[in-house]
């Protein structure tokens, strides 16, 4: 797994967070740690990550 964006989803109220976190689900981020309340923005904000899904393929056993 490898972080390859980090984005703060921010709403005036949690209804307005949820829907700011949900349309990030829809691009593919995922929400990161617990949302916090900013105080001198008034805000509540959720961190957000995309992250890839990089593995690497192991040879097979018993593969010449």
């Amino acid at each position: 797994m490898k972080i390859i964006e980090y984005k703060t989803a921010t709403g005036a109220s949690a209804q307005e967070l949820d829907a700011r976190v949900n349309d990030f689900i829809k691009d593919g981020y995922q929400p990161f740690a617990t949302p916090y309340f900013a105080e001198k923005t008034s805000s509540f904000c959720q961190a957000m990550m995309k992250i890839s899904e990089l593995q690497q393929q192991k040879p097979k056993l018993g593969a010449v």
